[in-house]
């Protein structure tokens, strides 16, 4: 079956929370058309159920919401709201209760009110179909009201991120702590980005103390990891104890040497070519080594996702003939750093 869904994304990156978006629609074999791409507002026509909203955004870092999306109007002004209201069959409210909930995406429409945004929608829904009822506490349907650009957008939303998740998991909340470790936020999209879908075997090489592994064990992943420094390997498995987490493997091994098989799904994050942690090696070097080693150990066709500092460019050390570059991030870690995320494709 097709469904038409909207999904709200963060706002805190300008092309990293579509890119997650894509990718997780990619790793659930969701086939999909983009109806409209508007700022952190996406609407599609997917091949799916309605319920795979729930498990999209239940594995995102990124994706705040999503819902069934109802109709989307062009207006100029927001006094075309109650005309657009009207165009709504609302029949699907018949002796059912409902909420609306209005959003202004960033600072579209300025001079719009979303508590009066509300009310207006609310009385005209009431207006048309008059034995729906009002109960903002337990309503049956969350209608959304979402003005971004020069649009506005309604949907029943179905599911919204539970961004408390990532504050309980926070790295100074471990046994093990380290600094320069990545939030588990961006470590689960670092995760999301390389494409495992659930059971998939998914590889951290630099795994540090474990922040990637720990996103992916909790995507329902099967989990191998490695790291040189042996106090990091020693306070990662602290760090699985702690989670009460069943590792598959977690050894001291040298990213540029890896000892593993074949995986579905590689994510990690070098170290930026800080002594402590590359050993006085030049991270460039480091990188090229352990894509010579990803390339044997990705299977065809899957995934490689890693981060690089802004002063090394990709296409020097990515192995042309087995990976193909999909996309690369910037993404600014202070005044002097700007990571560089990047994602191949084993050829």
């Amino acid at each position: 079956m097709t469904v038409n869904m909207y999904f709200l994304l963060s706002g805190e990156h300008e092309t990293l929370p579509k890119a997650e978006l894509r990718a997780i629609l990619e790793a659930e074999r969701i086939s999909y058309n983009v109806i409209k791409d508007l700022d952190q507002l996406i609407l599609l026509n997917a091949t799916c159920k309605v319920e795979d909203s729930i498990k999209i955004v239940n594995r995102a870092a990124m994706v705040k919401e999503a819902g069934i999306l109802l109709k989307y109007y062009e207006i100029e002004d927001i006094g075309e709201i109650r005309d657009t209201i009207r165009d709504i069959d609302w029949n699907f409210l018949r002796k059912k209760s409902f909420a609306v909930r209005a959003k202004r995406v960033k600072e579209y429409f300025p001079s719009v009110k979303s508590d009066f945004l509300e009310k207006e929608i609310g009385a005209a829904i009431i207006s048309q179909e008059p034995q729906a009822k009002v109960n903002l506490t337990r309503p049956d349907f969350i209608i959304r009201a979402i003005l971004t650009e020069n649009y506005v957008v309604y949907g029943v939303k179905t599911i919204e991120l539970n961004t408390k998740q990532f504050l309980e998991r926070k790295p100074r909340s471990r046994p093990f702590f380290h600094p320069g470790v990545l939030s588990p936020k961006i470590s689960r999209l670092f995760v999301n980005l390389s494409r495992p879908k659930k059971g998939d075997l998914f590889l951290d090489p630099f795994c540090g103390v474990g922040g990637f592994i720990i996103e992916a064990h909790l995507l329902g992943l099967k989990c191998l990891c490695s790291e040189l420094r042996w106090d990091l390997v020693q306070g990662a498995k602290r760090n699985f104890d702690f989670y009460k987490f069943n590792i598959l493997g977690v050894v001291q091994a040298d990213a540029m040497k890896m000892p593993w098989m074949k995986v579905d799904a590689i994510s990690t994050d070098p170290p930026y070519g800080r002594s402590t942690s590359t050993l006085g090696r030049n991270i460039k070097d480091i990188i090229e080594g352990f894509l010579c080693e990803a390339a044997d150990i990705i299977k065809r066709n899957r995934y490689v996702v890693f981060a690089l500092p802004h002063t090394i460019n990709p296409y020097e050390v990515i192995p042309k003939d087995s990976f193909i570059l999909v996309e690369k991030h910037s993404m600014r870690v202070h005044k002097s750093l700007t990571r560089i995320i990047i994602v191949l494709k084993r050829r």
